[in-house]
């Protein structure tokens, strides 16, 4: 095996991730080897120069940190997004392209922390595959989730927070250009590129170590049985432990594996800062529920719902299922999505409601003559009556 004293990293983050992302790089450079040189670079469209200056700072002797604004590589390229994922979820795809002088690359989500030298992770051998990645954990509703929407088997599926892409054959088989095209049709795929990765990379993927990349959100959503084992176990000694889905460390300290988050984070100069903002998020997650109040008793936890309608009560409905995790929100509609889509809001047309797993559509109006109108449309779309919620939602 050829040995490169070279470790190229890249992560990717938005101007008001830096202080994550600067503590996902501090936990690099923590478990970093003198033997090798470690490039990261930080591909952004928005970070700021002061922030820019901060992530260079905590560069060492081996440890080269550079900022790449990838605009001109992103600025043409339309996806659609659902959920609490950003368009920095697709900056992976345009690695090969940014960075053509390297034969293989090591791309990491900015939500995690390392614990091991990457330098073990960049030297395996991924052959002829297109990356290498580490088996996704599987739970019910993401299995159902492979079955509906990805058509692959989910003993396939990978997480892509950790990759080892092979630049070359990822040019070669236009894995970029297939994958945006994938996320620009009708569907709306809930993990952006990585499932368009998984589809495309279908026998081309190498699997890696299950420590490489470690999920935490298995420790509250059960894996399946045949599963279970897997993620304990590395659970055990995670070499990188990935802070996946909505829920954050800097959110739950007090949930299993976050102090390995803050282990890190108080030894940088974004502790602070980190403290500072989740305090005040705190106090705006709590003006989510001061008037309108999601109906908790008329839906199993863990249900997969439609959200219909975006005004206040959608608003505050899709923030207090975004806090509590209480379900899992499928998709968000409104008549009105395409003035909502302008100002941010991640609403499709109700027309998308045919083509997903729900298990109830929960009208967010608290006019019930409004309410009623609504429920009609829906079943002369064909949608059950029984699988309609409404309730009025005043506090």
């Amino acid at each position: 095996m050829i040995i490169n004293k070279t470790i190229p990293v890249v992560f990717a983050a938005n101007n008001a991730y830096v202080p994550y992302l600067g503590v996902a790089i501090h936990s690099l450079i923590k478990n970093t080897s003198k033997d090798y040189q470690y490039n990261i670079y930080v591909f952004h469209t928005e970070i700021t120069e002061l922030n820019q200056r901060r992530l260079k700072q905590l560069r060492t002797q081996n440890v080269s940190i550079d900022c790449i604004n990838i605009i001109d590589y992103v600025k043409d390229k339309n996806v659609k997004i659902e959920g609490h994922l950003t368009v920095e979820a697709i900056y992976r795809l345009m690695i090969p392209y940014v960075l053509p002088q390297y034969d293989k690359v090591l791309y990491l989500d900015s939500d995690l922390v390392i614990n091991r030298d990457v330098s073990e992770l960049y030297q395996q051998d991924i052959g002829n595959n297109l990356i290498g990645a580490v088996r996704h954990v599987i739970n019910d509703w993401f299995k159902n989730y492979i079955d509906a929407k990805l058509h692959v088997p989910y003993e396939s599926c990978f997480n892509s927070g950790v990759l080892l892409i092979n630049t070359k054959a990822f040019i070669a088989d236009n894995i970029m250009e297939k994958c945006i095209k994938f996320l620009s049709g009708d569907i709306v795929y809930r993990n952006l590129d990585q499932d368009a990765l998984n589809v495309l990379c279908l026998g081309k993927t190498y699997f890696l170590d299950n420590r490489w990349n470690v999920c935490w959100q298995f420790w509250f959503q059960e894996p399946i049985d045949s599963y279970k084992s897997m993620f304990y176990e590395a659970a055990e000694n995670p070499y990188i432990t990935h802070f996946t889905t909505q829920w954050k460390p800097w959110r739950y300290p007090a949930m299993i594996m976050a102090n390995q988050f803050w282990k890190y984070a108080r030894e940088t100069v974004f502790y602070e800062e980190i403290l500072f903002e989740n305090i005040n998020a705190e106090k705006k997650q709590a003006d989510y529920f001061k008037q309108f109040l999601f109906p908790f008793d008329k839906l199993k936890r863990g249900s997969n719902i439609v959200l219909y309608a975006a005004g206040g009560v959608g608003k505050a409905f899709y923030h207090q299922i975004k806090i509590t995790q209480y379900c899992n929100l499928l998709l968000w509609v409104d008549k009105n999505y395409e003035a909502l889509q302008k100002e941010g809001i991640p609403v499709f047309s109700p027309e998308r409601i045919s083509g997903v797993p729900y298990d109830c559509i929960l009208i967010a109006i608290d006019n019930e003559k409004i309410a009623d109108e609504i429920k009609k449309y829906l079943i002369d779309m064909g949608v059950h009556e029984y699988k309609i919620i409404w309730e009025n939602p005043t506090r």
